[in-house]
């Protein structure tokens, strides 16, 4: 599976979630810290961009943005 175009997206200004979706089979892991670098080297995010894509985005991708503020 190849990796999604994050750098063109968010040039277009899109906004990005990154998630782990651990489970077994096909994604062993649920390392945010790995998920955060492996988004940076293979989809060449910036590392602040890559960190809200792991915090506040996926807040709001949940609708949980609220919940951030608090």
């Amino acid at each position: 599976m190849q990796y999604q175009p994050a750098r063109e997206l968010i040039d277009a200004g899109c906004a990005i979630a990154l998630a782990s979706d651990y489970n077994p089979g096909s994604s062993p892991s649920g390392n945010m810290n790995f998920v955060i670098a492996l988004s940076c080297i293979q989809m060449k995010m910036l590392p602040e961009e890559a960190i809200n894509a792991a915090t506040i985005n996926g807040a709001y991708a949940m609708e949980l943005e609220q919940n951030w503020a608090a």
